[in-house]
């Protein structure tokens, strides 16, 4: 998919330091590492309200002393909670969860742009994760008739010849993903790509 020329300008990936559209330049080898994508139900972030250490009370997001983490403004226990180790509410969510599909979209949609303006109420959040992740999931009936995932999920790392990740261009930053949906049934892909860009 990612090694092949005609798919490249398909992706609409775009050159870090100048905002220009990425030509020409075709991938070498793509490494990748396998999403979780288990959730059905939306309940997955009832945790957010109902744990020990809330980051959301009567539909409102918590405010907190400021801090900032790679140049992401953090004023909420929602966005310390994401970000912050340290944060009592990190453990929230579990490492496995972390990595379910469900949640990086969440997590993309709350910790926005350079230039994001947040939302102080938890259900647009919710409600543009949960639009999101049922354009991109497939789901079926196994064989005992239950619903159940389809999609297989992938962060992606297109690279060079040097080995250096081409896009996103730094894995280092939290907002930088390119992460591939795969729909075995109609045998098509969804590309979700972020990149990260500071303003400031």
């Amino acid at each position: 998919l990612f090694c092949e020329p005609s798919n490249i300008p398909h992706l609409n990936t775009f050159e870090h330091s100048t905002g220009r559209r990425r030509e020409g330049n075709i991938p070498h080898s793509c490494d990748f590492e396998e999403v979780r994508c288990t959730q059905l139900t939306m309940s997955f972030f009832d945790g957010l309200s109902d744990a020990e250490y809330p980051v959301v009370q009567n539909g409102k997001v918590i405010e907190c002393m400021p801090d900032e983490f790679d140049g992401i403004e953090c004023n909420t226990e929602l966005r310390m909670m994401l970000l912050n180790e340290e944060s009592e509410a990190y453990f929230v969510f579990d490492e496995k969860e972390r990595n379910e599909l469900m949640f990086l979209i969440f997590k993309c949609l709350v910790l926005g742009g350079g230039l994001c303006q947040y939302e102080n109420e938890i259900q647009p959040y919710l409600d543009m994760t949960k639009s999101l992740y049922k354009d991109l999931v497939t789901v079926g009936k196994n064989k005992e008739g239950k619903i159940e995932i389809l999609s297989q999920v992938f962060k992606v790392y297109p690279k060079d010849s040097d080995g250096e990740t081409m896009f996103p261009e730094s894995t280092d930053h939290h907002q930088n993903f390119c992460i591939a949906v795969i729909d075995p049934i109609k045998r098509h892909v969804h590309v979700l790509y972020n990149q990260w860009q500071s303003f400031w």
